[in-house]
Formats: C-alpha cells, structure tokens, sequence
C-alpha cells in the first residue's frame, strides 16, 4: 500500500503541476489577448482622428469653394455696380470665411492669419459701401475693390490646394 500512496501522491504532484501550467499559459494567452485588444483599440482611434481629418479637409474645401464663388460674384457686381447686391454678398462672404475658419485643420495654422485678416477686409467694404450708399455717392473703383478680392481669392486657391493634395508641395 505504500507504493500506492506514493503512486498517487506523485500523480496528484504531477496534475496540479499540469494544472498550474495549464493556468499560466492561460493567463499568457489573456495577456497577450489584451495587448492585441489594446493594439486593435489603438489602431481604430487612429483610424476615426485619420477620418475625421479626411472630412474635415474636405468640408473646408467646399466650404473655401463656396468663398471664391461669392468672391467671383462680388466682382461682376462691383463691375455692373449693384452696390445693394454687394452688400448681400459681403455678409454671405464674412460668414463662409468665418466658418472656414473654425473648421480649417490645424495642420494648416499659417493660413490661419490669412483668414483672419480677410474678414475684417470685407467687413471694412461692406460698411465703406453701406456709408456710400447711405450718403448717396457712389462708392469706391471696382478696380480697386478687385484687386482686395483678388488677393483673397488668391490665397483661397493656395488654401485649396493644399486641402485637396496634402501631399502635393508640403504643407
């Protein structure tokens, strides 16, 4: 009977050393499980940040294409010289600059200033022709009015572009 014993004192050794075993590669497979949840995890926070930049790019596109279509549109009317009209047009356009403005990504900040200093330039037509027509004098050379238009449109391109093809030309 000892012999016995000693058969199943060295079985019961070696099932709880397989159990004990068996219990760490257990616990090695739930952590390696977690690191992967973790990594998979990561990788689809990087995939929204990637994505919600992607659309963000793109709803500033159409946003800055929007912009230079009013810009365009404010030209003609200073040409006719539909000074009412063109009020309609400043404030539409102050407004599209300012959302382009609050969405721009933030990879694009030097572009930041040109924005901000737009908008107080259309503000400042705005009321010159606004005064003008109130006073009943004509306002000011389109040609001129144009040529701040321009260098705004200008910019709204360069803008553009770099939106459309971030990889093109650096940033």
């Amino acid at each position: 009977m000892d012999w016995w014993n000693l058969g199943v004192g060295i079985g019961g050794l070696v099932a709880g050393s397989l159990g004990l075993y068996f219990a760490y590669l257990a616990h090695r497979s739930a952590e390696l499980a977690k690191g992967a949840a973790i990594s998979a995890e990561d990788a689809a926070n990087a995939a929204r940040i990637e994505a919600r930049q992607a659309l963000s790019r793109n709803l500033s596109s159409v946003d800055i294409g929007r912009a230079i279509e009013l810009l365009n549109r404010l030209k003609d009317v200073h040409r006719q010289g539909s000074w009412a009209s063109a009020l309609w047009l400043y404030q539409d356009l102050r407004r599209t600059l300012s959302e382009i403005r609050a969405s721009m990504p933030a990879d694009l900040e030097q572009f930041h200033d040109t924005i901000d200093a737009a908008v107080p330039q259309v503000t400042a037509m705005e009321n010159q022709v606004d005064r003008d027509l109130l006073e009943g004098t004509k306002p000011e050379e389109p040609q001129r009015l144009n040529r701040v238009l321009n260098e705004m449109q200008q910019e709204l391109e360069t803008l553009q572009g770099k939106l459309t093809y971030p990889d093109m030309g650096g940033n």
